[in-house]
């Protein structure tokens, strides 16, 4: 989903600050593109202790905020039912006071205009909260005109709310870490999350006559897209950038609530699930075939407080050291990307499947594989059965052989 922050910028001299902060919110209003989607999928907590103590962690190491940063006093209380987030910022400076007068001499009144500093203090708070059992997605963004420590968010979304609850974080592996665990205890109190499909939509409010006309759009419903996020479902189906989306299974599109419970209903408790798309695409229809995986999949492991603990069916190790290709290795092996293989260990399944140093992976289990992150999804989701290499200059598919 597209989402577009106007931003109150506190205007306050770098002069007149006591205390810093940790994150500072910068005025975005000039139109620019300010965020980025991320591809990514939740890899839920064994328990929701670990999830619990993961995110006091990260409040204790005031590893993130809410969205304006105030992290003076930050206060981070956490427990299975919801997360609360509070912040504080004080600013300490100087503000100039007239103080006019006069005086009497020899009987005439004689005005003076005079003055001076007087020191002064401003404090704001904001909260956050996020209650579990109510939460619908978990989203991971970019924000690379921010500033610079802390250009990665995760906003959360309820399903009896408008708006988001946003917090921000200053590396992409702290927000993956916040969001897995915000999703786990989420979907431990009940919640349901929606499948995120690496569309980013236009709000139907920014969809003026221009755009029309510059789509060659003249309908009431549908949604645009203004990025596709790669590696995602939408990449996958080869939806672009400025495509409308009027339908999906026969369901007339909206707005992008609307499309969210679709997707959410559509999958159910099913591992995944197909939606048939009427897109236009300057001006012309065509059908597009979209594939999603459910978020959820994998909730009911999860240990909830008092449930004894469940021992997790061992995983098969790849036994792989990786590298992405760069742009000149994926041109010169003629492939469009992947990850080689440096090294292997004997015990793991890629060296008993008989892969070797060298080796591209392209794919594993039918899925791409184009990097580390992509990779990472896949294991998380199911064990390795199957890999598609470049070797040799072909394209080589080898069955996973397991190894415990």
């Amino acid at each position: 989903m597209r989402r577009f922050r106007i931003l109150a910028l506190l205007v306050i001299t770098l002069a007149m600050l006591g205390t810093a902060t940790v994150c500072w919110a910068v005025d975005l209003t000039s139109g620019n593109r300010i965020d980025e989607g991320v591809l990514y999928k939740p890899t839920y907590l064994p328990s929701v202790d670990a999830a619990i103590g993961t995110l006091r962690n990260l409040g204790g190491r005031k590893a993130f905020c809410a969205w304006n940063g105030y992290t003076d006093g930050l206060d981070v209380n956490v427990d299975a039912f919801g997360l609360r987030v509070r912040g504080v910022m004080v600013a300490t400076g100087s503000q100039y006071v007239a103080n006019n007068g006069g005086y009497w001499v020899g009987g005439k009144y004689v005005p003076y205009i005079g003055g001076g500093f007087q020191q002064t203090k401003t404090e704001a708070e904001e909260t956050a909260v996020v209650d579990f059992p109510k939460v619908s997605s978990v989203l991971v963004w970019h924000y690379p005109n921010l500033d610079r420590d802390n250009k990665w968010g995760v906003d959360v979304y309820h399903t009896d709310r408008d708006g988001i609850v946003a917090y921000r974080m200053p590396t992409l592996e702290i927000a993956r870490e916040f969001a897995d665990a915000v999703a786990t205890l989420a979907v431990a109190a009940g919640a349901r999350l929606v499948t995120y499909d690496g569309n980013v939509f236009k709000r139907s409010a920014e969809i003026n006559a221009k755009l029309r006309k510059k789509l060659k759009w003249t309908g009431d419903s549908g949604l645009v897209v203004v990025e596709v996020v790669p590696g995602s479902p939408a990449a996958a189906a080869k939806l672009q950038k400025d495509d409308i989306l009027l339908e999906a299974n026969g369901v007339v599109l909206r707005d992008y609530d609307q499309y969210r419970q679709l997707v959410r209903d559509t999958l159910g408790d099913k591992p995944e699930a197909k939606f048939d798309l009427k897109v236009v695409r300057a001006g012309a229809q065509l059908p597009v075939s979209l594939t999603l995986t459910n978020f959820n999949t994998g909730a009911a492991a999860i240990q909830k407080p008092g449930q004894p603990a469940v021992a997790a069916p061992a995983k098969p190790s790849l036994g792989v050291d990786l590298a992405a290709l760069t742009a000149d290795e994926a041109k010169t092996a003629g492939v469009p990307g992947g990850l080689k293989i440096i090294s292997l260990k004997p015990d793991g399944v890629a060296a008993k499947s008989q892969l070797k140093a060298n080796d591209i992976l392209l794919a594993l289990n039918g899925k791409p594989t184009p990097d580390a992150e992509a990779l990472r999804q896949i294991l998380a989701a199911e064990p390795p059965k199957q890999f598609k290499i470049w070797r040799d200059g072909a394209a080589v598919t080898i069955e996973a052989v397991q190894s415990f």
